[in-house]
């Protein structure tokens, strides 16, 4: 490489960094002016409606049943408080996304879509004019507010707590977790939000851990996807259901699982052939092991990428890679794409679930369901110790040798009946610190 090759990379090098230091200048420059504008404007604005109207932010991509539950679980609370106007606000076009048919006639919902990825300040301004028209702005923080997954996600939904916050509203970060290496970004986001934003824990880990980091107050609260009410749609529940039933005169025990690309980071496997191959050949032993099993595969993500499908295809897979004499008694969720509630209503009628989602597992302690939980990023361990369940979880590594992942799961199999009436036992007080997420 010659002298000139040399300077040429270093001079490219130097103008990329250059470029992103001008375009960090003026994306705060923006931010700036729009948050300072909607500071005047509230100072000089007219008193607002005394009814309370909520603008709920919903930036997950469609697909995902874990942010459905959540957003529908705090619409559905708010209802019975006697709310009346409630907006939702997503980066995408969700009129006609089904899973907000469920929404109850008497509350009015609105939705409105921005496009988030705008560059020029004009988001802002569009979002103080829109968030003017509410008195609260609620942000369910779910798992990303420690920026896990990304930086731009949380970031961005902590720039728009600021300007509503700044526009007047009463703005809070509902149920959220943290985990113990967040992003320093995002903790010095945290940092600067406005004294008066309130902040919500999911799990009791989560609140240690953000008032270590972040030196500010939290709320102890359960997740807001114990608020949502399971339902039944005949069209695309009552066939399995009546599998199920079928497959308990027999004298089975129904026993759900749940594969999913979460786990696909924390055992290092870009391979879904390989990743089936773990539920596959789990279901092949507890069949040997365990006599009168029959098998649930449930989607709870419906959302793929590059590497990875959703998980109703990872279900398919899985279905195919057992003997043909088993698949019998493996019933596939995979005819129809399924609502949240919907899911939520087919776990009360299972033995046992395994999984690595974390909302899956809350819709099966929803409805008093046995659950075991593969762990990662710390979600689980929280969740498990509202109820004393800490036996229901394994970590990802045990997850993979074969014999511990039997063993475990016979435990919960011959601990089921104990395990659902701790469950009961706990439900109500769980229940009670989701509804906290809504104190003001």
């Amino acid at each position: 490489m010659n002298k000139l090759d040399i300077f040429s990379r270093i001079f490219v090098r130097v103008f990329r960094k250059l470029d992103y230091c001008y375009f960090q200048l003026k994306h705060n420059c923006l931010f700036a002016i729009a948050l300072w504008s909607g500071k005047i404007f509230f100072l000089f604005q007219q008193k607002r409606e005394d009814d309370c109207q909520y603008l709920i932010l919903d930036v997950s991509s469609e697909g995902s049943l874990g942010d459905e539950a959540m957003v529908l679980g705090a619409i559905s609370y708010l209802q019975t408080q006697g709310v009346k106007k409630v907006a939702i606000l997503s980066a995408h076009n969700r009129q006609h996304w089904q899973g907000y048919e469920q929404i109850g006639k008497a509350l009015e919902v609105n939705f409105f879509s921005l496009d988030f990825r705008q560059n020029d300040g004009s988001l802002y301004h569009q979002f103080n004019h829109l968030a003017q028209q509410y008195t609260h702005f609620l942000v369910p923080g779910a798992d990303v507010m420690d920026g896990y997954y990304s930086e731009a996600g949380p970031l961005l939904k902590l720039r728009l707590i600021s300007l509503a916050q700044g526009t007047g509203l009463h703005c809070s970060l509902l149920g959220f977790s943290f985990n113990h290496q967040p992003k320093p970004t995002c903790i010095r986001a945290l940092q600067k939000l406005p004294k008066a934003v309130k902040f919500y824990a999911r799990d009791p880990s989560s609140k240690l851990r953000f008032e270590h980091q972040i030196n500010r107050p939290i709320n102890l609260v359960a997740d807001l996807a114990f608020l949502l009410q399971p339902s039944i749609a005949e069209s695309t529940v009552n066939p399995e259901q009546l599998w199920i039933e079928q497959e308990r005169t027999k004298g089975n025990l129904i026993i759900g699982l749940n594969p999913n690309k979460t786990l696909a980071r924390e055992l290092q496997t870009d391979s879904p052939a390989e990743l089936a191959a773990i539920f596959a050949n789990l279901i092949k032993d507890l069949d040997y092991s365990t006599k009168n099993l029959s098998f649930v595969l449930i989607p709870h993500d419906y959302r793929s990428d590059s590497l990875f499908p959703g998980d109703d295809q990872l279900s398919a897979l899985i279905h195919q890679q057992l003997p043909i004499p088993l698949r019998s008694r493996c019933c596939l969720l995979t005819k129809t794409r399924l609502k949240a509630a919907e899911v939520k209503s087919i776990c009360q009628y299972l033995d046992l679930v395994i999984t690595s989602r974390m909302h899956l597992a809350i819709a099966c302690l929803g409805v008093k369901t046995p659950v075991q939980g593969i762990v990662y990023q710390g979600k689980f361990e929280g969740l498990y110790s509202y109820f004393g369940l800490e036996t229901m979880l394994i970590e990802p590594t045990a997850a993979m040798n074969p014999d511990q992942l039997l063993s475990f799961v016979t435990y919960g199999l011959d601990h089921r009946e104990q395990i659902k009436q701790q469950i009961s036992d706990k439900l109500p007080q769980v229940i009670t610190l989701a509804q906290q997420n809504f104190l003001h």
